[in-house]
């Protein structure tokens, strides 16, 4: 894979932008007209940028990985070694081809045949990589007090610094040491919320790179239901004769591997992890039907806001009033005070 020339990326980024500027001087051929858009082009030119700036980011202390804390755990039954059970997937694109060839075409579409990244799972999967990748200091905080003290967290830390695994990492642990009873019922146990439905499906294509493995080892041992997830926005199909043309089934879907597409499947089995945004989490809060999401409160644990510092101002503050009104229903349908985590991340 090439690696990008930032410098001759910001020279083709001004140029651009100074062909666009120049498109709307005015279009002549006296000398007047002509002088003029010349001293507009002059000053864009030595006034208008400024860079390109470098910025470097900081190295982050790292710590031990998952393999180095779950890896060598003794107690077979505990729920540290149902975790790494869960995690250290055995399964590879080999046993794809072979073994389970239905799971091929969602292999596919997650990582595009002959593309980079497709090469590198077939070499050695993400799972696994995931698995043996030293974690930064911030990341392995974020498990113990959310995994092991049960607290609250906000993570503020810089772009590419692995926000998504402070709150993953727990969400995880939580769903892969349930017992087989707990497992036996669906209900949400995690509700990840987004400001716009962008993040949302940057959000879906993690989970699918994650879960693949994951689901696909829960699979083949035949008697483990696989982790469940799904989006649920305006995008999302209501049932499998839905011909909207703005609901659409995403070509990534995880058939089969534990994803949920559609609402009315969600409404009957609500998936462990639910992916929306807070304008849906508000219908979701007022119709009967979207209200099934949340038949059993009970199960519910998790609440991830991510780009938290987006919401300032009036939205700041209708967010945080659609959040009591979530702990309001969810004690109503409970009838006992709801109690959940919360995990913010922003920056």
């Amino acid at each position: 894979m090439s690696v990008p020339d930032g410098f001759k990326l910001a020279e083709e980024l001004r140029n651009t932008f100074l062909s666009y500027l120049t498109s709307a001087l005015p279009v002549g051929n006296h000398k007047s007209q002509r002088q003029l858009g010349q001293r507009f082009y002059d000053e864009w030119t030595t006034e208008l940028f400024a860079g390109p700036l470098v910025e470097a980011l900081p190295i982050y202390e790292r710590v031990g990985s998952l393999d180095d804390y779950f890896g060598d755990v003794r107690e077979k039954e505990s729920g540290d070694s149902r975790f790494a059970a869960g995690m250290n997937a055995t399964l590879g694109w080999a046993d794809v081809e072979h073994r389970f060839p239905q799971f091929r075409k969602v292999r596919d579409s997650i990582w595009p045949p002959h593309s980079d990244e497709a090469e590198e799972e077939e070499q050695d999967t993400s799972a696994n990589r995931f698995w043996r990748r030293r974690l930064y200091s911030h990341q392995w905080e974020s498990f113990e007090k959310i995994a092991r003290e049960h607290r609250n967290l906000i993570v503020a830390t810089s772009t590419g610094s692995g926000k998504t695994e402070c709150y993953l990492i727990p969400l995880l642990y939580h769903l892969l040491t349930e017992t087989p009873e707990e497992r036996r019922n669906t209900g949400i146990r995690a509700l990840l919320l987004y400001p716009m439905n962008a993040l949302v499906e940057d959000q879906m294509h993690r989970l699918r790179q994650q879960l693949f493995w994951i689901n696909l080892n829960r699979h083949a041992k035949g008697n483990c239901r696989p982790i469940t997830f799904g989006r649920y926005t305006g995008a999302t199909p209501v049932a499998a004769n839905d011909r909207h043309p703005e609901r659409q089934v995403s070509t990534e879907a995880m058939h089969g591997l534990g994803e949920l597409v559609y609402r009315t499947d969600m409404q009957a089995a609500p998936p462990d992890i639910l992916v929306t945004n807070f304008t849906m989490l508000e219908y979701i809060l007022l119709r009967d039907d979207d209200q099934q999401l949340f038949a059993r409160p009970e199960h519910f644990r998790f609440l991830v806001l991510d780009e938290v510092h987006t919401y300032t101002g009036t939205q700041g503050m209708e967010v945080a009033l659609l959040l009591r009104r979530l702990r309001a229903f969810l004690q109503r349908r409970s009838g006992q005070r709801a109690s959940f985590q919360a995990s913010s991340s922003c920056c």
